[in-house]
């Protein structure tokens, strides 16, 4: 796990065409293809982080798009840098995108509170009378985000080219499509699935919102959307910070050698593994291991890397907290857990910033939503105990 990787030459690409040929992305319910799968998703995690890190064309790209949503808005404060003016423009945008994601929970309501078609209709009618001043901001912030999309396709485009297309084989991982307005009875699964895409394209879910009385009559989106309501599990419309989350992945393409990226990777395929009777063997917990630690063995050529930081601390607080994030509600063994908060405590140690403490907050405050008390516990020790002591 440890050999340079460099050394094997297309070494994604073989890796990509092997996990194409065994359908990687598919664990069987054999275990000759669950124990294969393990191996190649341990050390094609590897071989993503080898290939990414370094290209510079990919941080070219991931910094244009950082500059794209730092102009999002008229600058208004010429003192704030490009990184300062994309943290507050993806904060505005997630804090407009609050009204659109409640608009939405609305329309859910009313599918899930009546049976017949007409009650339906009139309800998601009377839904949109009482939302249009919202619609109306809802479709010029849409409009707004064609140019921070188009930055995002690009920047995937890249990473598909690096890797030889290889993250689209790692199982547990989803990829957004750029298309059209998004149909409500997919803005329903999209709101309704923690796991989501690392790099998500807004403007078409905007669009679809805002489209329903537009074209296709209220009826035929009612009809086609009935369905999905009955089967699907309840909408969750919390804060999502969908925006802010994308600009802490593009701080750590540019800048963090894809180590939290890869980190994200790691975790949403780890996942998918543990599902698997083979996960508990001692195999598979070397091999789970060992690729963590190769894949954050520089740790310290990016522990001042915010994005990073921030990728960290929000993985340990989805696992803290039920319901909270992409790395909630799944037991991870406590073998790896212990090195995610160790790693963690290696990178904010002596620092200290609003993050890290609201990271600390949070941990703190969580009650009863909590998804894991003894994690809970040791990941805001671990904050605690590294952190700078002038922190709040």
């Amino acid at each position: 796990m440890n050999a340079e990787l460099d050394a094997f030459g297309e070494i994604g690409k073989l890796l990509s065409d092997l996990g194409k040929v065994e359908k990687t992305q598919e664990l069987s319910e054999t275990g000759l293809n669950r124990s294969f799968t393990m191996r190649w998703t341990c050390l094609s995690l590897v071989a993503t982080r080898q290939m990414l890190k370094t290209n510079q064309l990919l941080q070219q790209y991931a910094r244009g798009t950082i500059v794209t949503l730092a102009l999002h808005k008229e600058v208004e404060d010429v003192s704030l840098d490009t990184d300062e003016l994309a943290f507050r423009n993806a904060r505005e945008i997630d804090e407009r995108s609050v009204a659109a994601w409640a608009c939405v929970e609305k329309l859910y309501q009313a599918f899930a509170r009546f049976s017949e078609v007409d009650d339906v209709v009139n309800e998601v009618k009377e839904t949109l009378r009482r939302h249009e001043a919202v619609m109306e901001h809802i479709q010029v912030e849409a409009h707004d985000m064609g140019l921070i999309d188009r930055g995002i396709s690009t920047l995937q485009s890249e990473i598909d080219r690096v890797t030889h297309g290889l993250t689209r084989q790692l199982p547990g991982i989803t990829f957004d499509i750029p298309t059209g307005p998004t149909p409500l009875k997919d803005t329903f699964d999209f709101l309704s699935n923690p796991i989501r895409s690392q790099l998500l394209y807004l403007q078409p879910r905007l669009q679809g919102l805002c489209s329903i009385s537009k074209g296709q009559s209220i009826r035929e989106v009612v009809e086609e959307t009935m369905n999905t309501t009955r089967t699907s599990s309840r909408l969750v419309v919390s804060d999502h910070r969908l925006m802010e989350r994308q600009l802490w992945r593009l701080q750590d393409l540019y800048v963090g050698g894809a180590f939290g990226f890869t980190l994200e990777l790691y975790f949403l395929a780890l996942r998918q593994l543990l599902m698997s009777s083979a996960s508990s063997s001692t195999e598979f917990t070397t091999f789970y291991i060992g690729a963590f630690k190769t894949i954050t063995s520089d740790w310290e050529q990016y522990k001042n890397s915010l994005g990073t930081q921030q990728i960290i601390l929000n993985i340990v607080c989805d696992i803290a907290e039920r319901d909270r994030g992409m790395f909630s509600n799944h037991p991870y063994p406590d073998n790896i857990t212990t090195e995610l908060l160790k790693l963690l405590g290696k990178m904010i140690e002596g620092q200290t910033s609003a993050y890290i403490d609201a990271a600390m907050k949070e941990l703190r405050d969580i009650e009863w939503r909590h998804g894991d008390q003894g994690f809970r516990v040791r990941a805001l020790g671990a904050i605690m105990n590294h952190r700078s002591p002038s922190g709040s």
